[in-house]
């Protein structure tokens, strides 16, 4: 409809459903993965923060590479330094 060929589409409010002009964006598959909600299989309910030892390490990744944002000791603060890299790493496609 635009007159270009787009490789992937993302939904903004991450709604499959909401079909809008206003709600679609190219997106590349990194930044489409960026923008989703926690794996269904995280425990803890919060991307990106997983138990480690004694502690709760925060992982962020981008074109499959991943980066540390190292252990803390409560999900909040894992939950928080996530939130910190991911912001900065995809913009305006971050999710947490």
């Amino acid at each position: 409809m635009t007159g270009q060929w787009i490789d992937e589409i993302d939904h903004e409010n991450t709604d499959p459903g909401d079909n809008r002009w206003s709600n679609l964006r190219a997106a590349t598959s990194s930044q489409n993965k960026a923008n989703r909600g926690p794996n269904r299989r995280n425990q803890l309910g919060v991307k990106g923060v997983y138990k480690h030892q004694n502690g709760y390490r925060a992982v962020v990744y981008k074109d499959r590479q991943r980066i540390d944002c190292g252990v803390h000791t409560t999900v909040e603060q894992a939950a928080a330094a996530y939130q910190k890299v991911a912001a900065e790493i995809h913009k305006q496609f971050a999710r947490s």
